[in-house]
């Protein structure tokens, strides 16, 4: 994940507004510059999990067991290797986890009094074990969260979200983790995370926003360009205009259409933070794939650069149970186009489906 890390993983994660619908649906996007050959793994209940990587030379480090089975999408070819590190993931109570990039990001050294979690390792710990953001807030508290950087700097800040519409943000930017709750209520947060500056930057960012519209005459244009604090905007302003959805199809119809605001395009666009330290510099960061989250009845869906057609995989159709083998499914996979008289009974299915949700 070292390589994945000092590219940074620009991305954007938000979750759709929740007041006036039961649908709990969030997405994110994945932007990097370069492809690590990203895949989408099995993690069934029951698996022995050790810290493979970056155990501290004193100290304890955690090792625990998956209570939840979940799926979680990482790239080997980046610095990932299996399933045991992961950048994005949800489990089977809905909870998921994103790594995304947040620089500069300096987390705590290792500890002789707490059980040390390495950044690596905390989105899948956290899937694994927890079914709820209150229930991770108080295990993660029983552990340091630790790293040991990457030329002075570890790139990392996490999001965890869960069914009932809370998120919680953990960043660590002068080596003390902080923590902020987002109920998506307009008022301890916005539910969304983008990357720097950090996560009050963006909060007030929006209020300030606020106060412009709520002039006499306004005059408020939407932020075009890919920096940060422009996606975060972008992602805020498409959302909250948005009505309740009155069904699955369209709660995610409505995410995928504030996913494509959000996601950068192939090429060497303008307005991505691509830094001088980055390792990616003329590697044209663009968003890989971006993924739509289902909380209330735990699925993923998720599309890639080169394949625009959604994919889905709900989580009670995958194979978790205590002792199945873990399965790996490309992302990039899967048919990019249907056509149109070909997959008529397609279509039948999936609206008998959308019907009887």
């Amino acid at each position: 994940m070292l390589s994945l890390l000092s590219t940074a993983l620009a991305c954007t994660d938000f979750y759709m507004p929740i007041n006036g619908t039961q649908h709990r649906i969030s997405g994110r996007t994945m932007d990097l510059g370069l492809d690590g050959g990203w895949v989408l793994s099995t993690v069934p209940r029951g698996l022995q999990r050790t810290q493979a990587a970056n155990v501290p030379a004193s100290g304890e480090a955690v090792n625990w067991t998956v209570r939840y089975g979940n799926v979680a999408f990482t790239a080997p070819k980046g610095g990932f290797p299996g399933i045991d590190m992961v950048g994005e993931a949800m489990n089977e109570k809905g909870l998921s986890c994103g790594a995304l990039a947040l620089v500069p990001t300096v987390m705590p050294p290792a500890s002789t009094t707490k059980p040390n979690l390495h950044t690596y390792y905390v989105c899948q710990y956290v899937v694994d074990s927890f079914a709820s953001v209150a229930e991770a807030r108080k295990g993660l508290a029983q552990l340091n969260l630790w790293g040991h950087g990457y030329e002075g700097h570890d790139y990392v800040h996490w999001v965890l979200r869960d069914a009932t519409g809370v998120s919680l943000v953990l960043e660590s930017p002068q080596g003390t983790v902080e923590e902020f709750v987002d109920a998506n209520d307009d008022q301890s947060g916005f539910g969304i995370m983008t990357n720097e500056p950090g996560f009050a930057y963006h909060l007030a960012n929006v209020k300030h926003l606020q106060w412009k519209r709520g002039l006499i005459r306004q005059a408020v244009s939407v932020p075009g360009g890919f920096y940060p604090e422009e996606r975060y905007m972008r992602a805020y302003m498409v959302k909250s205009a948005m009505p309740p959805p009155a069904s699955l199809q369209e709660a995610v119809a409505q995410a995928v259409g504030t996913l494509n605001t959000i996601t950068v395009p192939m090429g060497s666009q303008y307005g991505t933070d691509s830094g001088k330290t980055s390792g990616e510099l003329g590697e044209s960061d663009h968003s890989l794939w971006g993924v739509i989250r289902d909380h209330a009845a735990p699925a993923v869906y998720w599309r890639s650069a080169l394949n625009p057609s959604l994919q889905r995989l709900r989580l009670q159709d995958a194979d978790l149970a205590e002792g199945a083998t873990p399965r790996t499914i490309s992302v990039t996979g899967g048919p990019w186009f249907r056509d149109a008289l070909a997959g008529e009974s397609v279509v039948e299915a999936q609206e008998q489906e959308a019907r009887a949700a």
